[in-house]
């Protein structure tokens, strides 16, 4: 598995989900981005995405995807739930 750190950024939780979490040769690196709200605005939360994803894309040749949720999305579709994760 790939190790990957993100700094910690105040209203947003990152996740690793799909094949980077059990294949020793993952297609690409899963990332979900949840964010609270009533701290950041939608437009914040994708201008955070599209930043995060442009300094990850500088240590890995693997494409970065990403879903983008807000709190209140992720209990409503359970995503973590639903899905094999790892808190980053």
């Amino acid at each position: 598995m790939i190790k990957l750190s993100i700094p910690p950024q105040k209203h947003f939780d990152h996740y690793l989900f799909g094949s980077i979490l059990y294949s020793e040769n993952p297609s690409d690196i899963d990332i979900a981005i949840i964010y609270d709200k009533k701290f950041i605005s939608l437009q914040d939360a994708i201008h955070y995405r599209h930043k995060l994803i442009e300094r990850l894309s500088e240590f890995t040749p693997l494409e970065i995807d990403t879903i983008l949720l807000s709190k209140e999305e992720e209990i409503e579709v359970e995503f973590l739930s639903n899905a094999k994760h790892l808190k980053i």
